[in-house]
């Protein structure tokens, strides 16, 4: 049953942003005013893609490497995973049902963009959501409280080491209600870090 979570989570946010996305304006007026800063780090914590979508305005997220991409002066790090990130499994499986042998690898991740359709993102193929079947698992950390553990491109996590460690200081936003976790404090560098509250 564990297994069907991420899909689950999946399918209810991918419907969240559906219905809120013309809500999220204030993401719009936050990113503008960030992104005259000579450089910023987005941080997002949430598996939505609400505000993917509105920074997807400003340069395409179409496929990893532009989540982090050097052209530009912001990039989006996403610990825990997202709606529209998954990993290709070995079989085609009902997402209600996922196989008990799932297993992958952080360097295969994929993604497709932040606007598509949940039977994009699942490259759906049935007659309908409840008998429709995939081939992609959701790269989704499943929500465990404080232990919830990291699940992002393993590029992503070298190249965001890398960007934070050599630079002489870091503007930061982070989004998401679990800034506190032990493992985002561990990979944003909980010594090297001073918190203003």
């Amino acid at each position: 049953m564990a297994k069907a979570v991420p899909t689950y989570l999946q399918h209810l946010l991918h419907q969240v942003r559906s219905a809120r996305y013309t809500e999220a304006l204030h993401y719009d007026r936050l990113i503008e005013r960030l992104l005259r800063l000579p450089y910023v780090f987005f941080v997002s914590l949430s598996y939505d893609v609400l505000f993917d979508r509105r920074l997807n305005g400003h340069y395409p997220l179409s496929d990893l490497r532009a989540y982090i991409d050097n052209g530009r002066n912001w990039s989006l790090i996403k610990p825990h995973g997202s709606v529209n990130w998954y990993h290709q499994a070995s079989a085609h499986y009902t997402p209600a049902l996922p196989p008990l042998d799932l297993s992958w690898d952080r360097r295969t991740f994929e993604c497709v963009s932040p606007i598509a359709s949940l039977a994009d993102i699942r490259n759906s193929r049935g007659k309908g959501d409840s008998q429709s079947w995939t081939d992609r698992y959701p790269a989704l950390a499943m929500p465990e409280g404080p232990d919830d553990r990291l699940v992002l491109p393993e590029a992503h996590e070298k190249w965001f080491g890398h960007q934070l460690y050599s630079a002489r200081e870091a503007d930061i936003l982070m989004i998401g209600y679990s800034g506190l976790d032990g493992a985002i404090l561990d990979f944003i560098g909980r010594p090297q870090m001073k918190c203003v509250a």
